[in-house]
């Protein structure tokens, strides 16, 4: 299938497990016309509903902010299908006569209440503090707009302030960038591929050979790692990686059916909290997928770790890898609807 509106895809700031972000084109004007047209897409817009010459100025000037800023609204792209289906971005506001970085989005009726709004502002979020290193990001709220509230707090924003914005009374809530002084926890790139297995390797042979024998973790976790396999097992899963000082520290996997699979913290960051960064980011990604429950293979070393998560074995098993038998644990969790 040729995307409908996947032109110039080149573009593409980020993607998601279901969107695209790419920045917007002049040929993104009907699409945006439906949603910017919208009267009730636009409820909370400080301008109202827009004329197809006042949408074709904001295509112009997302095109200028490109290269001014860095930064500004993209088109939202679907990937099963190509279709545009809303806009999402980083804008520069002046709150105060200080410039700030605000998380916005609108998205066309027909896609509301499917995650798409919060899987798209978490992207940019992520974008603006590890690609962009911006210091921190604010959402521009009004009161009434319990939806858009309900987002930033999925992007771990918290109400700072009430405020006026172009006259209007809001609500700001803001997010410092947890990259500057601290560890962050993004999405993994290309290049992690190969540290990733150097530390999956260095945590199965120094940490779980406490709970196994020496047998089975040289099954589990083979010396000679194959890089090109470890690249394709990624693929389809909502993969996180910790990382502190430009060095990974750990990564833990999500399948769209709600299995964890591999969950690894590098053995010197183990009980110090870096797990639960990990799995709360994890969980998060269930939330915006719609994934109402989690479960896993534990090993009998994540056992306890799995437990303190709110998780419960369903099972124990002995599964055989290559050829050698290991023992591990069918756990569970069920998560709250929204």
């Amino acid at each position: 299938m040729v995307p409908k509106y996947g032109l110039n895809m080149e573009k593409i700031i980020c993607e998601t497990p279901r969107l695209i972000l790419r920045e917007i084109q002049p040929g993104d004007l009907d699409p945006l016309m439906s949603i910017f047209g919208d009267a009730e897409v636009m409820r909370f817009s400080v301008s109202g509903i827009k004329t197809p010459e006042q949408v074709v100025k904001i295509i112009e000037g997302a095109l200028k902010g490109y290269a001014r800023d860095g930064v500004g609204p993209w088109a939202v792209v679907l990937k099963e299908s190509g279709e545009l289906i809303g806009e999402c971005g980083i804008l520069v506001q002046m709150i105060k006569d200080i410039k700030e970085y605000e998380v916005s989005y609108r998205f066309a009726k027909k896609y509301w209440g499917k995650g798409y709004a919060a899987e798209a502002a978490i992207a940019s979020r992520d974008y603006g503090f590890n690609v962009k290193s911006l210091p921190r990001l604010i959402s521009i709220i009004e009161a009434a707009n319990s939806a858009s509230i309900r987002v930033a707090e999925r992007l771990g924003m918290k109400y700072e302030s009430d405020d006026l914005f172009h006259g209007i009374p809001v609500k700001i809530y803001s997010l410092k960038n947890p990259r500057i002084g601290g560890t962050i926890i993004r999405r993994i790139l290309p290049s992690d591929i190969e540290p990733l297995e150097r530390l999956f390797f260095r945590t199965v042979r120094q940490i779980n050979v406490r709970d196994y024998t020496k047998e089975q973790v040289e099954a589990w976790a083979p010396a000679n790692g194959d890089f090109d396999k470890w690249r394709k097992s990624f693929e389809g899963k909502s993969v996180f990686v910790s990382e502190e000082k430009s060095v990974v520290s750990g990564f833990c996997e999500l399948e769209p059916n709600g299995h964890i699979d591999r969950f690894y913290v590098s053995a010197d960051r183990i009980g110090q909290g870096l797990g639960r960064m990990m799995y709360q980011a994890l969980e998060q990604e269930a939330s915006v997928l719609k994934i109402r429950r989690l479960f896993a293979e534990a090993s009998i070393t994540a056992k306890p770790f799995f437990e303190k998560m709110g998780f419960t074995v369903v099972k124990e098993q002995v599964v055989n890898v290559k050829g050698i038998a290991m023992t591990n644990f069918v756990m569970e969790k069920k998560l709250p609807q929204p």
